[in-house]
């Protein structure tokens, strides 16, 4: 099955078509009509860097894509799509359909069959991914996380800061506005009545990758993603057509979800820093719960 696929690879050299011993530059195909009954089968599709010239005689067009095709006198030449359809009409239409599906397959097939024997490769690679060299690994990430959401602290300090930092970790302060402040702004709205608040909101901090709190769940999908795909990939040869197309479409999705996992790591690598923590003081000014951001903060020095 796999030499077979090798069959539908792309042509990218022109060599490698004018070198076969049935290749001829040009065919004596005057017209349509001519042309009907001389198509035998499609050999190969090729994509050159160089435009080269269509094999029909009456036709000559330079193109960087096409087909290389069997006519039924066993000579083979090249055509661009446009020729194929013009000269030997439906039958070169369906025949590309269906050499188009199996080339697509054959591609699909190669990249599955190199997954499958990089598969020692790949479980490396995941396993590194979750535990970056001195630095926490994904299951602590993990449990710190969990427990910062639902353990650390007692419920008015987490209700603190539930309310207090944004979503992607950026702390505000009420506070309240100079006298020349107002004024500029009353002046911008055009000096008339109009209401002017006495409270601005200030930044007075912004937690690093504190946005990944809320991505906790997405990153043990991800995990549970890998550990199924490992354990579910076959050798393509021979698989059912529904599995190949499963474990085609999973595998789609590898790279992207490999670079999630890692960003996953290192954004959770620093969120939980000393100096990163340090950062929720400014939501408290009770000296009992500033000692249990320190307490808590000090275990990342």
């Amino acid at each position: 099955m796999a030499d077979k696929n090798q069959n539908f690879s792309t042509i990218l050299n022109i060599e490698e078509i004018t070198s076969r011993a049935n290749f001829i530059p040009m065919a004596e195909i005057l017209s349509d009509t001519d042309a009907s009954a001389q198509l035998k089968s499609l050999l190969g599709h090729y994509t050159l860097k160089d435009k080269v010239k269509c094999g029909i005689s009456s036709c000559g067009t330079m193109h960087n894509n096409g087909y290389l095709v069997n006519l039924k006198n066993d000579s083979e030449i090249i055509i661009g799509n446009k020729c194929g359809q013009k000269y030997f009409g439906v039958e070169f239409t369906n025949q590309r359909k269906a050499f188009n599906a199996m080339r697509t397959h054959a591609e699909q097939f190669s990249t599955l069959k190199k997954a499958y024997e990089n598969l020692e490769n790949l479980k490396n690679e995941f396993q590194a991914s979750l535990n970056l060299p001195n630095g926490l690994s994904f299951i602590e990430i993990q449990g710190l996380i969990k427990r910062f959401v639902n353990e650390e602290f007692d419920y008015w300090m987490r209700d603190k800061i539930k309310n207090g930092v944004s979503s992607n970790g950026i702390i505000y302060q009420e506070m309240f506005k100079s006298k020349e402040e107002m004024e500029l702004e009353r002046l911008m709205g055009g000096g008339g009545r109009k209401y002017i608040s006495e409270i601005k909101r200030v930044k007075v901090a912004e937690i690093t990758a504190y946005e990944i709190l809320a991505k906790w769940h997405e990153a043990e999908k991800l995990k549970k993603y890998f550990e199924n795909f490992h354990r579910e990939l076959r050798d393509p040869s021979g698989i059912s057509n529904d599995l190949f197309k499963k474990l085609y479409q999973e595998y789609k999705k590898y790279d992207q979800n490999l670079k999630d996992l890692k960003n996953f790591c290192k954004l959770g690598n620093k969120l939980f820093t000393k100096e990163n923590i340090l950062k929720l003081r400014e939501l408290f000014d009770k000296s009992h719960e500033l000692v249990k951001i320190e307490d808590y903060a000090n275990q990342f020095s």
